[in-house]
């Protein structure tokens, strides 16, 4: 395999879960400050150990088995820091979305559905909100529009997108 074969061939694995990657490790974080530090580390780990992935198993599967010891090695740098954090906890968090993957995975496509369907200025409203990680008081101020208005819109965008998601998950199942 030539190194552009092996380039193609990674990119095209990974463009394919970069989105449940980044889910999975906010699951486990809960920051997305801390989300992002490890997901470029994760990344990095993929890229560098890719010789290794066998094309016979799945890959999002081995993404967080690497994705899980990137977590263990930021806990662990953080712990030294006098930031406390269960090894136990971690497991029983990877365990579970490890069983629920297909079902997070179903969830995932059917928000990433639910998102394109929205209108535009909800679309961009919710990318600045959560895709940048700015406070709504930030995004008030960029768009110079008062904070309780975008708490309130934002509201009633999770709120239709739960229903969406739902709906379209309920779908999904009798299909």
């Amino acid at each position: 395999m030539t190194a552009d074969d092996r380039t193609e061939l990674f990119l095209r694995h990974y463009s394919g879960c970069e989105q449940q990657l980044r889910a999975y490790l906010m699951a486990l974080l809960g920051n997305w400050t801390d989300v992002e530090d490890v997901f470029q580390e994760t990344t990095i780990a993929l890229w560098r150990s890719f010789d290794q992935f066998s094309p016979e198993t799945n890959f999002m599967t081995w993404a967080r088995h690497v994705a899980f010891h990137r977590v263990l090695q930021f806990r662990s740098a953080k712990q030294r820091r006098g930031i406390p954090c269960s090894e136990e906890f971690l497991n029983a968090v990877q365990q579970t979305v490890t069983s629920q993957s297909d079902q997070i995975e179903s969830r995932l496509r059917a928000l990433s559905d639910c998102l394109a369907k929205l209108a535009e200025a909800d679309r961009t409203l919710v990318a600045m909100r959560y895709e940048s990680n700015r406070t709504i008081k930030e995004v008030a101020t960029q768009m110079g529009r008062p904070a309780n208005t975008l708490y309130k819109a934002l509201e009633r965008i999770r709120h239709a997108l739960v229903v969406c998601v739902e709906r379209t998950i309920a779908r999904e199942g009798r299909a």
